[in-house]
This record gives C-alpha cells, sequence and structure tokens, in this order.
C-alpha cells in the first residue's frame, strides 16, 4: 500500500491546542524581590512660573500689609492732629477775647483825630484811569518764525 498522496496537515495552530502549562517557581520570585528592593525615588516637579506667581503674591501680601500699618499709624496721627488744632482754636479764641478786652475803641478814635486822622465820611475820592496802550501783533513768515526759534534756541 503506497500512499503517496496523503499530506500531513498540522492541527496545531492557534486556538486549537491546549496550551502548556507554565510552571510558577517561587524561589526565583523570591530571589528576584531581593535583589529588587530598592525604594522608587518620586521625582517633583516645580512649575518656575508657578512658583514665580506664589513668590510675587507673598511679596504683594507683606507690601499690603505693610501699606494697612502705616495707613493705620497715619490715621492715629490724623486724630492727634485734629485734636491739636481744636486745642490751638480754643486757645486763638480765647486770645483773641483777651486782646479785644485790652484796649478801648473810643480812646483809639480820640487820640488818631487828635493826631490827624481824617474821618472816612470826610476823605477825598480821586479815581486814577490807567490806558494801556494796545499790543500789536504781527504776522511772521515761515521762515522768519524758523529764525526766531532758532535765535531763542542757541542764544
Amino acid at each position: 500500500m503506497v500512499y503517496q498522496d496523503v499530506k500531513y496537515v498540522r492541527f496545531d495552530t492557534v486556538g486549537t491546542a491546549a496550551r502548556k502549562p507554565q510552571t510558577v517557581s517561587f524561589a526565583k520570585k523570591a530571589i528576584q524581590t531581593k535583589t529588587h528592593t530598592k525604594q522608587k525615588t518620586r521625582v517633583i516637579c516645580i512649575d518656575p512660573v508657578a512658583t514665580l506667581a506664589i513668590a510675587v503674591a507673598g511679596i504683594m501680601l507683606v507690601c499690603m500689609m505693610i501699606g494697612l500699618v502705616q495707613y493705620f499709624n497715619i490715621q492715629s496721627q490724623n486724630a492727634q492732629m485734629q485734636q491739636y488744632v481744636a486745642q490751638l482754636s480754643e486757645e486763638n479764641s480765647a486770645l483773641r477775647a483777651e486782646y479785644e478786652a485790652g484796649y478801648d475803641l473810643e480812646t483809639i478814635e480820640k487820640t488818631a483825630l487828635a493826631l490827624g486822622m481824617v474821618p472816612k465820611d470826610q476823605a477825598e475820592v480821586v479815581e486814577i484811569v490807567v490806558d494801556m496802550p494796545e499790543q500789536t501783533t504781527t504776522t511772521l513768515s515761515f521762515w522768519e518764525r524758523i529764525g526766531v526759534f532758532l535765535t531763542g534756541l542757541f542764544a
């Protein structure tokens, strides 16, 4: 019997044959874990623009706090100055009353009349009128204006 027409077909294509079981050796895992006990390093990426923005915000916060402290100091100085002005105005009114009480207007008027004062209703009124001459404006040509400008510039 000669079977020359028989062709062998492989039936172990993907999906048709059973898979070979994989053996897991615990000894290899234990050895691998011992050799690879390195700790993972964490990499922290810092954005320079965000860092700069945070720094600028911090500086602005400090400047704002300094400004508030100065503002409150100026407010307290303002209150002190208002009290000082009120005290000075009271002192001024007291001194004015003392000054006005210190002289007699009738005595002063009699003394002034004796020295030659003229009463207001008897004084002569003289009006003086001054005529200002009109200023003539001359129009200069373009070249004359340039000449005047350069003369004023280099004079």
